[in-house]
């Protein structure tokens, strides 16, 4: 999607059909309105098949779309239609404004259709020519037999437009041509979408004399269209200073992170694409605030689609040497914060207190009272509200007290050795580990129990370990956009349909996937 407002707010040109959806629609829509009028395009950029990119122009509701129809008087909409033979179809509920392109297209020797088929003919009120403040606009279908003579007749592209402008009183320079597209070029475009993640990212440091505060600080906010990102340079081990972009999706899923991520890769043109921030994980597998890397992404639910997006094969070797249980790696001396103690191990803490107080109150304090509670259970108050819940504790003459329930359960966590209290201690280490792992991504925030053991049943090629909701279709326009390097990283801030969604991860999860990228990027980056 691309788009201009224009200082004139009398037409915007449209063609929501664009790029490889229909061909040359956005070329003749761009150079219609010039620098007087606005304009918009919704682009297919796929190498091949764009035609589920297609949207009928009555159903057509893309947010920015109608938030610039909203602002002009008219819309002239560009689109194509079948047809082997040149000609051109007029349609639309301006009238008048239809006879004069049709008077000027004859005069310039084309061939325009006396009627357009039903349900070509623009004249639902929700038709995107229609949705300008005057309720009236013009829909112009070019034959495909006309748009394939386009791209090699300047002559007949320059008449077309001329023919279509005549009414619009709208002077070109001579001669007319082509718009030529923006060539600024980035080396890395990191990709975010949920709150925190890009504040993360900002304050990377680039070396240990820059502070968070002075990072962030280093980072120069850009225009493109009305859309704003954020540029600065991080020097690598090799001495070569490398551009990275950040843009951030604003939390509105796939297809929007799809959207974003084919016009700024277009626009951009970076070297690489990377994708950083928080998923959830599979506590089977993978712990709080672990870092994933993607060894390949996939669409869970869409059916028959078996495509996957595979990590760059030269990065996943170098990947391989993060992936160890060593207790120290140099990336985390750059983390600047305390890895959170789960829920997980805060509740036994709880529950086995609660127990020990039980059987001999004189020598195991309450956990209220305990001089570990800071330390073993910094979130109390959350603790027992998630257990009050759950229906394994409650207030007994203004005492917090096992119910049955939690008595069991604690009982059969510590009958279990690999679920003991020191095992699950064992879990709370003080640093991140990197796994390397396939990771599916979705549409829907996932609230079921069990997520991963039913994915695993449904996608036994894929032992995936987390889930995240833009993954997928930002590969996916890297692909399409030629892009060679594509890296995925993410850190588990909880772990997907527990009741426990641990929020107090998040944060530290953010931080801990945009550090290990810096980093990364830093050590094995070459904009060669």
């Amino acid at each position: 999607m691309r788009r201009k407002k224009a200082s004139s707010f009398q037409y915007a040109i449209f063609a929501i059909h664009g790029g490889k959806i229909q061909p040359e629609t956005t070329e003749v829509a761009e150079v219609l309105a010039g620098e007087k009028h606005s304009f918009y395009t919704f682009e297919g950029l796929k190498p091949g098949y764009n035609y589920p990119l297609y949207v009928p122009s009555h159903l057509f509701d893309e947010p920015h779309a109608l938030e610039l129809a909203g602002k002009v008087d008219t819309v002239i909409s560009i689109n194509g239609c079948k047809g082997e033979d040149s000609f051109i179809r007029l349609g639309g509920l301006d009238k008048v404004l239809q006879k004069n392109m049709r008077q000027q297209l004859l005069s310039a020797g084309f061939q325009v259709s006396e009627t357009a088929p039903e349900g070509h003919r623009g004249l639902d009120p929700n038709n995107i020519c229609n949705r300008g403040k005057s309720g009236q606009g013009v829909q112009i279908e070019l034959s495909r037999g006309l748009r394939d003579r386009l791209p090699t007749e300047d002559d007949i592209f320059e008449q077309l437009v001329r023919a279509l402008n005549r009414p619009l009183e709208h002077e070109f320079d001579e001669p007319l041509r082509r718009v030529d597209k923006p060539s600024s070029t980035v080396d890395v475009l990191v990709i975010t979408s949920a709150p925190g993640e890009q504040d993360a990212l900002f304050k990377c440091i680039d070396s240990y004399k820059e502070s968070q505060y002075e990072a962030s600080r280093q980072w120069e906010c850009k225009q493109l269209d009305d859309d704003t990102y954020y540029c600065r340079y991080f020097t690598c081990e090799s001495g070569e200073r490398i551009k990275v972009a950040s843009l951030d999706t604003l939390d509105q899923g796939m297809n929007q992170a799809a959207i974003y991520a084919s016009i700024f890769i277009k626009q951009l043109k970076p070297k690489c694409v990377a994708i950083v921030g928080i998923c959830a994980g599979d506590q089977e597998q993978v712990y709080l605030g672990d870092i994933i890397v993607a060894e390949k992404l996939f669409h869970v639910r869409r059916f028959g689609d078996n495509k996957t997006y595979n990590l760059t094969s030269s990065w996943l070797r170098k990947i391989k040497v993060y992936d160890t249980e060593n207790d120290y790696l140099e990336w985390q001396s750059n983390l600047c914060m305390t890895r959170p103690i789960g829920y997980k191990y805060q509740s036994y803490w709880l529950l086995h207190t609660l127990l020990m107080h039980e059987k001999n109150a004189q020598e195991n304090p309450h956990p209220a009272n305990h001089p570990d509670r800071d330390k073993r259970c910094p979130n109390y108050r959350a603790v027992v509200n998630y257990l009050k819940s759950d229906k394994w504790v409650a207030w007994e003459e203004s005492q917090l007290r096992l119910k049955q329930e939690g008595r069991n359960v604690i009982k059969r966590e510590l009958a279990l050795e690999r679920n003991s209290i020191a095992d699950i201690l064992r879990q709370e280490r003080s640093y991140p580990r990197v796994f390397i792992r396939p990771v599916g991504t979705g549409v829907d925030l996932v609230e079921e129990e069990n997520f991963f053991r039913k994915m695993r049943e449904e996608q036994r090629q894929h032992y995936v370990a987390a889930y995240d909701m833009e993954g997928y279709a930002v590969a996916e326009a890297a692909w399409t956009g030629n892009i060679t390097k594509m890296i995925f990283v993410k850190s588990v801030s909880d772990f997907a349909g527990s009741k426990r969604r641990d929020g107090h991860f998040r944060e530290y999860a953010c931080s801990a996937s945009a550090t290990f990228l810096i980093h990364f990027l830093k050590h094995n980056f070459s904009a060669d």
